[in-house]
């Protein structure tokens, strides 16, 4: 006779990557990284948590990002260090595998501009863990701390590493698919591209074939959709441009960026250009980008 004994109960630490390997598992991949931001944010007591993915040089485009309820999100805007700066800050990383920042006041005095950006940010202390790849890195993971200075024990730390690891399993399987995509689209199949939009307090990846507009306003940006609907998010248009798929997207204005697919007509008239969208949206097309209007879309009625 064997007696059934009562299932061990998951620590709490395990309980964590239990839901994040059901969220990694069957969610789209930016709604699982933001799972996993959002549970690490709320048990390390962060009032913001983010994921900073590599970028050319050294500019810093925030991707994803978890904030506490009255704090608000992260400025967006590409903000460059001095190379000075970035050296010190990546000398840190690669020896430390980690950076802490208690207070502005432990950033030497020569580096005023990380210096001027924990004030900008109303930061108190900073904890970040890089994710490299092959030697390379790809994506920072990180805790900001506002209001009050803020010390994160032992075991926070290595959750954080360990989401790390996890991230960036993640971010080399898309960079891997993405080759993939693009090989494919070269021999004619068309690549789908997911992007993370942002609702209220939920999020979705939708196809960026389904994106007609992205819109600035002011600090925000509007995006329409091809079902009519319109959102609203914190991003730039620089960082819209970074992300959205250069083979589709087209900046045309300093205020719109457009999906070359969705354009059904381009009128010329006395020295002004308007071009109408699927969703008979007239917009005005900027100068300085006329000429490369024109040639993307000649491009596309040739087939090529």
């Amino acid at each position: 006779m064997h007696i059934l004994k009562k299932p061990r109960q998951l620590s709490r630490k395990n309980s964590l990557w239990r839901d994040a390997a059901l969220w990694f598992a069957g969610l789209p991949p930016d709604s699982a990284i933001h799972r996993l931001l959002q549970r690490l944010g709320t048990r390390h007591h962060a009032d913001r948590t983010w994921l900073l993915p590599a970028n050319n040089g050294n500019v810093r485009v925030i991707t994803h990002q978890w904030y506490a309820k009255g704090i608000s999100p992260a400025l967006h805007e590409r903000r460059k260090l001095s190379a000075a700066t970035y050296q010190w800050v990546m000398r840190q990383i690669r020896r430390h595998h980690e950076l802490y920042i208690a207070s502005p006041d432990k950033i030497p005095q020569r580096f005023c501009d990380l210096r001027n950006q924990f004030m900008l940010q109303g930061t108190c202390s900073l904890y970040c863990v890089p994710i490299f790849s092959g030697g390379e890195l790809v994506a920072t993971i990180g805790h900001h701390k506002l209001r009050q200075p803020h010390c994160w024990t032992r075991s926070e730390r290595e959750e954080m590493h360990q989401a790390a690891f996890v991230i960036g399993t993640l971010l080399v399987a898309q960079k891997i698919s993405r080759r993939g995509e693009s090989t494919a689209f070269q021999k004619g199949t068309e690549p789908q591209t997911s992007i993370y939009i942002k609702q209220g307090e939920t999020s979705a990846a939708v196809p960026a074939v389904h994106i007609l507009l992205v819109r600035a306003a002011l600090n925000y940006s509007q995006v329409t959709l091809a079902n009519g609907r319109s959102v609203t998010q914190y991003r730039s248009m620089d960082q819209w441009q970074q992300i959205l798929p250069k083979h589709t997207f087209m900046r045309v204005h300093r205020s719109y960026i457009v999906n070359i697919k969705k354009i059904v007509r381009l009128d010329r008239n006395a020295g002004h250009w308007h071009i109408t969208l699927a969703n008979r949206e007239t917009l005005h097309i900027g100068r300085q980008y006329r000429k490369e209007l024109l040639q993307r879309l000649k491009k596309r009625t040739a087939g090529t």
